[in-house]
């Protein structure tokens, strides 16, 4: 019986010697088959109760496209299409274990990805679509800015194009736009520019001549308005202050009129109208103001008041940055005589003394204007007296003094001696 049973024991150690190869050349050759499948019969393959989506892996933007779900279980398959504004809810039977989704045109009109969620039953899957913007189309915008520049040759505006297609999305990085640029010069040039980001931009460097600068942009043959910009005259050169017509005398009311030369740059391109341009005053008596006036083809003109007094006046202008030479204006006097006399009234209740001033007379052989001032002072008090046809008095005390009588800068004295 001992012998029986190491009989049979040898027997069996021998039979697992011989399964033991036979089990890894079994894993072997499946390994070796499993390799030698296609990537195709790979995919195919489904687990039990899954879902696989078949979908182009680009679409238009706003064009129609065919989704195919297949599932081994199940009746209804869902699809819902997400674009970020919330999904489109598509619904199939399940034919032979598939469903055919046609996603109807404006589905999805904004370009970017696309999230497709699929559901059979309790079942979910999901892959995604890069949504591609369509051809440009008419009008092409154009941004421009700033709208005026220097005309220096530094200063520079830019224009920026943002091509689109029919739903609005800017159209691919890459997409070549063409600008044409004429200038005041009579100048023209063509840039072609890439898009980047969304959109394509130029800057452009004003040049040396004032005037209007035109921009137009086109992409194949889709084009839009045209955009422009200003080149105007940069900081103004020296230029000069001069008298219109006769300076007239020191008579406190007569006006006369100060203009500035021609008012260019160092390119020679005249200040565009209404530069605003100011003038110093100062009277060598110390006295000072500044007066406002605005450029018409080139030129500022002020209008400015005779003094009321032999002096001097110096004129300095400032436009746009440039500083006009000092004109110095000497004006003489008003009046060519004046007449003075005191006189006693010996009617008057207590004895007084009239002062007669007049007749005052102007360099022009014509007495001064009728309200002309006559200062008059006596002991450091001074009294006006308004002239008429060229006269006028005042009474004064009986005290002896001196009395000063002044008309536009021009001075006589008479002395009151009881």
């Amino acid at each position: 019986m001992m012998m029986r049973r190491r009989g049979r024991r040898a027997r069996n150690r021998s039979r697992a010697r011989l399964l033991v190869p036979i089990a890894l050349l079994g894993v072997v050759l499946t390994a070796v088959l499993a390799g030698c499948s296609t990537p195709e019969q790979t995919a195919s393959a489904q687990p039990k109760g899954g879902i696989e989506i078949s979908a182009p892996d680009s679409v238009l933007a706003g064009e129609p496209y065919a989704v195919e779900v297949r599932s081994s279980v199940g009746e209804l398959a869902s699809l819902a299409v997400d674009a970020g504004y919330g999904p489109v809810v598509l619904e199939q039977q399940l034919i032979d274990g598939v469903a055919s989704f046609e996603v109807p045109e404006g589905a999805v009109a904004g370009s970017g990805v696309v999230r497709l969620d699929t559901r059979v039953g309790s079942v979910r899957a999901q892959t995604t679509i890069d949504v591609l913007p369509g051809p440009s189309v008419n009008p092409l915008a154009l941004f421009l800015g700033p709208r005026t520049v220097l005309a220096d040759g530094v200063d520079y505006s830019m224009v920026v194009a943002v091509p689109v297609d029919r739903l609005g999305n800017p159209t691919a990085d890459g997409t070549e736009v063409s600008f044409t640029i004429n200038r005041p010069s009579s100048s023209s040039s063509d840039e072609a520019v890439l898009t980047s980001g969304l959109l394509a931009y130029l800057r452009i460097v004003g040049g040396t001549t004032a005037g209007r600068t035109t921009v137009a942009g086109s992409v194949d043959a889709i084009d839009g308005p045209e955009q422009s910009f200003l080149q105007v005259a940069g900081l103004t050169a020296g230029f000069e202050l001069s008298v219109v017509s006769e300076l007239p005398s020191a008579d406190g009311s007569t006006l006369f009129e100060v203009e500035t030369g021609h008012l260019v740059d160092r390119f020679d391109n005249q200040l565009p109208d209404g530069t605003l341009v100011s003038l110093d005053l100062e009277l060598s008596t110390g006295g000072s103001r500044r007066l406002w006036s605005s450029t018409i083809d080139g030129k500022a003109i002020f209008v400015i008041e005779a003094p009321p007094a032999p002096v001097a006046m110096s004129l300095v202008a400032l436009a746009s940055g440039g500083v006009s030479e000092e004109l110095l204006l000497r004006f003489e006097p008003a009046v060519a005589r004046l007449m003075v006399k005191a006189t006693e009234q010996v009617d008057a209740d207590e004895p007084t003394w009239l002062i007669e001033i007049g007749p005052v007379v102007s360099n022009r052989g014509a007495y001064v204007a009728d309200g002309t001032p006559a200062d008059v002072t006596i002991d450091g008090v001074t009294t006006t007296v308004r002239l008429e046809n060229g006269k006028g008095s005042i009474a004064v005390g009986s005290q002896p003094a001196l009395v000063d009588v002044t008309v536009l800068g021009v001075s006589a004295t008479v002395g009151v001696d009881p």
